[in-house]
């Protein structure tokens, strides 16, 4: 019981919330189903909204946590000097682009970008004067049909590649810029065009953490640097010409290097998801080049 509870541990309880079935976070192949598409997560969120408004003393919980002291605000040195200029820096953001991490923005926004989220599903172009592209992964292949649909995007962005912007994009970027993306039925839907082969989804998984150093030269990485990540998707690249310089040779705990993604132009693209932080140079090379 709670008063058990309040005399073993000398905490206050503020109630337990009991087992409940129609308590379960919706899931599909590559784990969490995103909350930006809209209605899946609600009943979750108001199965749970009631399961705790019945189990717990709110009143006495809410009164706990004021009581509280302040926090002690941590000091952070700037990673870099403040830009006197912006840079726009288009986002993918969207029901089939939704895995962004919020420390890769907040440095990107360190580095001078200013952000211009767009949709590839909705949208018809890529935000006016940016300078950069970033196609995030996600979940492409359950929104291919849409997306093959939606042919001014499809062009804008192959566009946007063949003027000399820049272009980052990882996993379900990756397999938005090939020629096809081929779904879990079968079905083979037009892509953007820029990278030569198809995504082609798989039953296969590809997981673990990634350290990256760069295979040519290329806008994002200098020679003798390294980069952190990780890789997460049921798809493979297709078809991708052999001669297609490589994006990054990824280290494993043998020593080998094994090639990664591909540098075409302007475009670096990979299944590897970098987090920023770990060489917050590239963000600044995202922004400026």
């Amino acid at each position: 019981s709670d008063v058990y509870k309040r005399q073993a541990t000398g905490l206050p309880v503020f109630g337990t919330i009991p087992y409940t079935p129609n308590l379960s976070v919706p899931e599909r192949h590559l784990g969490l189903i995103p909350t930006a598409e809209p209605g899946r997560w609600q009943a979750f969120i108001d199965a749970a909204a009631d399961a705790v408004e019945a189990a717990l003393d709110l009143d006495a919980l809410l009164t706990a946590a004021r009581s509280a002291p302040p926090l002690p605000a941590a000091a952070e040195a700037p990673v870099f000097t403040a830009p006197t200029e912006r840079t726009v820096v288009a986002v993918a953001r969207d029901e089939a682009f939704s895995f962004l991490y919020a420390d890769n923005l907040d440095l990107l926004r360190d580095a001078g970008a200013d952000l211009a989220f767009f949709s590839p599903l909705h949208d018809s172009a890529v935000p006016e004067n940016a300078q950069a592209l970033i196609l995030s992964g996600g979940f492409p292949e359950i929104y291919a049909e849409q997306l093959a649909a939606n042919t001014a995007m499809r062009q804008a962005i192959r566009a946007f590649a063949a003027n000399g912007g820049r272009i980052y994009a990882e996993c379900g970027g990756l397999m938005a810029l090939t020629e096809a993306l081929v779904d879990a039925d079968g079905v083979s839907h037009p892509m953007v065009g820029v990278l030569p082969g198809r995504a082609v989804m798989t039953g296969s998984l590809t997981i673990g953490y990634r350290r990256a150093v760069p295979a040519a030269g290329s806008w994002l990485l200098a020679p003798g640097e390294e980069v952190r990540g990780h890789e997460f998707h049921h798809s493979r690249w297709e078809g991708r010409p052999p001669e297609l310089p490589a994006a990054y040779h990824l280290l494993t705990p043998e020593g080998d290097r094994i090639p990664a993604g591909a540098v075409i132009g302007s475009v670096i693209a990979s299944y590897v998801h970098l987090h920023f932080w770990s060489l917050p140079t590239i963000a600044a090379r995202i922004v400026s080049g």
